[in-house]
């Protein structure tokens, strides 16, 4: 989305959430049958997953690693790695189904 103005950003966001938000409210309700609380934000999620852990006090934080190969994640870096060192909570990272 290089070069698209702040308010068309903004507007495919809140797109984005109304079509996710309860997908992700009723997966969350199987996973926790206790008062789940659903946030979604925006922007970089090795900077804002450890933030947003603190800000809610949570106990846990569950990422999947994506798809890269062994040395995609030595080059490239990794959400994974970043939280894994940057959050306060446990941190549950959980490989795509067949990798590794």
């Amino acid at each position: 989305m290089h070069g698209a103005s702040e308010e068309l950003l903004a507007q495919l966001r809140e797109a984005s959430i109304e079509q996710v938000r309860g997908d992700i409210e009723n997966v969350a309700s199987e996973l926790t049958p206790a008062a789940a609380r659903v946030v979604i934000e925006f922007g970089r999620p090795q900077t804002r997953l450890p933030e947003l852990s603190r800000h809610h006090a949570a106990d846990l934080v569950a990422l999947g690693t994506g798809g890269r190969s062994s040395l995609g994640y030595a080059l490239l870096g990794s959400v994974a790695q970043h939280v894994l060192r940057d959050a306060a909570p446990d941190v549950l990272v959980v490989p795509v189904a067949g990798e590794g």
